[in-house]
């Protein structure tokens, strides 16, 4: 959906904004979705969109684009995922290992 996602670093003074290939990307997260606003409408790509729209059933994250104050924003359902720092220790601590 962007062209490339080289992040480039956070703008000074805001913990959701960043630069991304010199485009403004807001970045908004919650526990049940995460969202990015672009300022820059000619980034986004309808087709690449439409083409990981057909397979959020082969492990894509469900995603849908809407407008926001004239701007594009994509809003990514994480509702269902965990962090894997909140499953961390489960996996890795949980079972016994003999030595």
């Amino acid at each position: 959906m962007l062209e490339e996602l080289t992040i480039l670093g956070r703008i000074y003074g805001d913990d959701n904004k960043m630069l991304v290939n010199n485009i403004e990307v807001i970045e908004n997260r919650d526990i049940q979705c995460l969202s990015y606003v672009l300022s820059d409408s000619d980034v986004f790509l309808y087709t690449s969109y439409k083409v990981l729209k057909s397979h959020e059933d082969n492990g894509f994250v469900k995603c849908n684009k809407v407008s926001f104050n004239g701007k594009d924003k994509l809003i990514y359902d994480i509702e269902k995922y965990k962090l894997i720092k909140d499953i961390y220790t489960y996996f890795f601590f949980s079972k016994k290992i003999k030595i």
